[in-house]
Formats: C-alpha cells, structure tokens, sequence
C-alpha cells in the first residue's frame, strides 16, 4: 500500500540543483589512480593539453582516440571508468554520436562516467548535447580543478544509485525500487529529491502510476520543478486522459521551453487524439531548438507525410539522411523515405538519384536493395516508363524470394503492396497473410497493414485477414491453455511449437510458450537441453522487443532455475 507520508519530503531539501549534491557520508576522495580513462579529442594540441592535465591528476591508465570510431573500437575492447570525449570530432561520428552508440550498444557501464567537452556555446548544439544526458558538461577552456570537481560530484551520483542501477541492468526493479526505498530511509534528506525521482521513473516503469503520481504531487506542493510537472502529465498521458496531458505539457513548455521531452510527449498525446497539425507544429518547435536527434527528424517525417506537408517532410528527411551518416541509427528506410517524398513533389530525377545514393550507402544490404528495386519501380511506373518499371518489379522479386528470412517487416508490407499493384495477387496475399499471422499483436504495424490497404482499396481484404488471425491465435491459446491446466505440459508446448513455427514472431504464442517450458522445467528437472530451449525463447522475446514488465517474471523464474541447475551440477 502506498503511503503519501512516506514519500513526503521538506522544503529545505527541494532546489533547482537538488540532483547535484554533495553527499558527505559517502564522499570518498576521487583516486584517479585506479580509474581506467578514455580522451576524445580530435585536436592534437588540445588531446596534449587534456593529457597533461590529467596526468598531473595522477592518471595512470590513459588510453586516447582521435575519432568517433576509433573511441566505440576502444570502448568494444575494454571497460573505461572516465570517457571524456569531446563533441567535435572532425569528419566521422562527434561526440553526441559516440554517446549515442555507447549507451545503445550497452559498452558504457551504469558506473562510468561520460563528460561531454566543447568549446561552443551555440544553444542548438548545447541542448542537443543535454538531450543526451551525459554524466556532466564541461566548456574549454577548463581548468584540472573544475574536472577533478564535477569527476567527484559524478562519482557521488554514481555511489548514491551504484546498488538501484545494478539492479535495473538485470531488470529487477522490485529490488531496484527496494533499494530506492532504502536511500530514503538511510541517506542524507538533501539526496532524497534525487531518489524520488529515480523512485518515480521506476514505479512508472512497473506501470504503479499511483505511486509515481504521489510521489511527483508531494515534490510539486512543495516547490515547482519541471521534471516533476512532466511526470504528472506523462502519467495522464499512459492512462487515457490525453487532454489532461496536453494542457500540462504545453504549461510546461511555455514555462521551461528547453524540456525537449515535453515536445515529443506533447505530438505523442495530439497523435493520440489524430490532430496531426498539431502534432507536427509541437515537433517542428522541437527540431528547430534541437536539430541533431536523428529519431525527432524521422517522427517529424512521418507526420509531416500524413497532413500533406512535403516542404516539412523533405527538410526533416534530409536531415535525418544526414544525421544517419556516423549514427549507430543509420538506416535505409530514411533514403527510401525521401526518394518517396521527391516523387510525390514530381522531383522523379531527385528521387532515382536518392536510390543510387541509398545503394552506395548501404552495399550488400538485401533490406536497401529491395528498398531501391520497388521505389523505382512505381518511379518507373509514374513516368510512364513500363520496360523498366518491369525491369525493377523483377528485381524486387528475386530479392524478396531469395532473402526472405532476414528482410524487415516493414519491407515486406511495402513488398506486398508492390505485388498487389503488378497484378502479383497470389504471392502479395501470402505475404501479407503471414505479417498479419506474426505481428496480430502489434496494434501500431496491424494498422500500417491496414492503412496499406485502404491506399490500394483493399480494405475489406485486411480485416478479414486479421480477424481470421485473430480467431485462429484465440483457438491455440484456449487448447495450450486448456492442455497446461490438465498438467499435460509436452502436448501444450508441443502446441505452441507448432504455432510458432507457423508464427515466429508473434509475441502472445512466445510468451505463453516460454511459461509453459519453465512450468515444465520446475516440474520434470532442469536439463541441458530444455534449459537452452527456454534461453532461446527468452531471446527470441527480447529481440522482438516484448515489454520488460511482461519478460520481468520470466527472466526471475528463469534465474532462479538456472542457479539450482548449476548448483546441482556442482555436487
């Protein structure tokens, strides 16, 4: 039961830099002796300068790159302690890029710390840098003091949350929430501002907006602060009442216009309510004071492309083409999304020379060569030009057929659309009867199928598809379920298996499939062999991108098995 009283907090402990604190209990003098450092810095007078400092900061083990590349390739070989990385980097990745890719290749552990270093102030660039959240944010010149300074406050941080983020790395977020429940009872009240918002992230993660609105509503009486408004307003958000949540992000913008996530939360909830103008004016704001987030550039494409808005659509998509370029997000779809835009603006020539581009950017990628084959092809089309519109619908089909199993989803939805307008009505058919059978649980790409259809017409077609799915995937739940309540666990899972391999990415049948197993496992003994079995559909769930709350209870069980297993194995 949530108890207000025990989250409440007093006055004195609420201020403006409460999330940067000195915290005297645990303050251990910084050794950089022990710390494993990484230097960024493309400028060899200034890397020589950085250097020296930092060795007259008694810095043992120093190890420099002079690019974004060759930073992720030190950081792919070893563990660093201090990235301290500059946010010009000359021609390949910047900084922003390196953080980028670090944090979503997991190579920056929850302990280290990453320091965003410049010598610009352009306010573009600096909120861009914020956006990203590095562990702090030094301006050149500096001196070995404030470094030494903001390495320690870091530290403190770190030391504070070291046992709350160890948990979240191995997604236990009850013990992570445990811990946070600990720091408030134990660490000094100047910290607790800290731990309540990190306690409010979690409880909103576990989808406990009870607590988390509580906990935000105690911060608010006592004093304004936007990261505690744009909590109460996320939580009207996930719970329905989008106009709620409009009114308090657009407060939140007006008063604190720098909060860049209140914009994207702002043109999620107007998506939710179909206002699409709305929607692109609150991310267009957005782009225009943060222009180097390559995934704001791509949203601001697609809604630009739904209210009609080409002129928006095509700077956005330039600017994601070149954002793409050194990201770890680089992708194909960008140039096929422009060469799209270029044809609807009857820029046909623009468009062929933006496929040409894609396929030199992205050699021997199958996704970027059918990409390329089915846009010229209705290019082709357009232009009246039917021997090579041909030309390129065959070429989409050989690419289709012979890459089947490693092509996106999206791909193959443009793929059966293709089919469909080249009178390919068998093959588009089972193309899409077998997205539909794989993703009927994927609420956002079912209504891109949809939408497919009612663009060529079709749309009685797709709901009889889904429909038919959806009374097929309710008919193999009710006989898995019926078979594991009769404890007949082999015939249930041998059920799924079946159902999976006829719909290997549907979320529902791995879910249920892997329960099942772990079932089986606790009560027939861990083997090898089914031990590895339940891994792989783990795996499988976490690829396709299954919520963690819904994994969280699986990966527990499996845990736990697998520690006895070992332990048996031992003796």
């Amino acid at each position: 039961m949530f108890s207000r009283e025990k989250y409440r907090i007093q006055t004195n402990t609420l201020n403006n830099s409460a999330l940067f604190f000195s915290i005297s209990n645990l303050l251990v003098m910084l050794d950089l002796k022990s710390k494993k450092i990484l230097l960024i810095e493309d400028y060899p007078v200034m890397r020589k300068a950085i250097r020296d400092m930092l060795y007259s900061l008694d810095v043992v083990t120093l190890i420099e790159a002079e690019n974004g590349q060759k930073a992720i390739n030190a950081m792919q070989a070893q563990k660093f302690d201090i990235v301290l990385c500059d946010y010009n980097l000359g021609e390949g990745k910047n900084g922003l890029q390196v953080l980028e890719e670090a944090r979503f290749n997991k190579l920056l552990p929850s302990t280290s710390a990453f320091i965003m270093v410049t010598a610009e102030q352009v306010q573009s660039m600096v909120i861009s840098a914020m956006e990203n959240k590095p562990d702090e944010y030094l301006t050149k010149p500096f001196t070995a003091h404030l470094l030494l300074t903001r390495l320690e406050r870091t530290f403190e941080r770190k030391l504070l949350f070291k046992q709350v983020d160890a948990a979240i790395n191995t997604e236990n977020y009850p013990l992570a929430i445990k811990y946070c429940d600990q720091l408030l009872a134990d660490s000094p009240k100047k910290t607790h501002t800290a731990v309540l918002k990190k306690r409010a992230e979690l409880a909103i993660h576990i989808k406990d907006y009870s607590t988390a609105q509580h906990i935000y509503q105690d911060i608010l009486e006592q004093r304004e602060l936007n990261w505690a408004l744009l909590g109460i307003a996320q939580i009207h958000y996930l719970q329905g009442n989008t106009e709620e949540a409009i009114g308090i992000f657009q407060e939140i913008i007006s008063k604190y216009p720098m909060t860049m996530e209140a914009y994207d939360l702002l043109a999620q909830s107007y998506e939710a309510k179909e206002q699409h103008r709305e929607a692109q004016e609150a991310l267009h704001k957005a782009v225009q004071l943060s222009p180097q987030t390559i995934l704001r550039q791509r949203k601001l494409v697609t809604i630009a492309n739904k209210t009609g808005d080409l002129e928006t659509a095509e700077i956005a998509c330039k600017a994601a083409v070149v954002l793409g370029k050194y990201s770890v997000h680089k992708n194909s779809n960008d140039f096929s999304n422009l060469a799209q835009i270029f044809q609807k603006s009857d820029k046909k020539t623009e468009a062929l020379e933006t496929l040409q581009s894609m396929r030199k950017e992205f050699p021997n990628d199958p996704n970027a060569e059918l990409r390329a084959a089915i846009a010229e092809s209705e290019i082709y089309q357009t232009m009246g030009q039917a021997e090579q519109a041909e030309a390129a619908f065959n070429e989409a089909l050989s690419i289709s057929k012979q890459y089947d199993q490693v092509l996106d989803k999206e791909i193959k939805l443009e793929m059966s659309k293709a089919c469909y307008q080249n009178n390919q009505e068998e093959m588009a058919n089972a193309l899409v009867q077998q997205l539909v059978k794989s993703h009927i649980d994927d609420d956002s790409f079912i209504d891109q199928i949809n939408a497919m259809h009612s663009v060529i017409g079709r749309e009685s077609h797709a709901d009889e598809l889904i429909n038919a799915t959806r009374q097929e995937l309710i008919h193999i739940n009710n006989e898995g379920v019926k078979l594991y309540k009769e404890e007949k666990f082999v015939e249930a899972i041998a059920v799924f298996a079946k159902a999976f391999k006829a719909m290997p990415e549907n979320k529902t049948i791995i879910l249920n499939m892997t329960k099942i197993i772990l079932h089986n496992i606790k009560v027939s003994g861990c083997t090898k062999e089914n031990m590895a079995e339940a891994k792989f559909y783990i795996n499988k769930a976490k690829k396709l991108g299954i919520a963690e709350y819904k994994l969280h209870s699986i990966q527990m069980e499996y845990t736990k098995l697998v520690h006895n297993f070992n332990k048996a194995a031992s003796k």
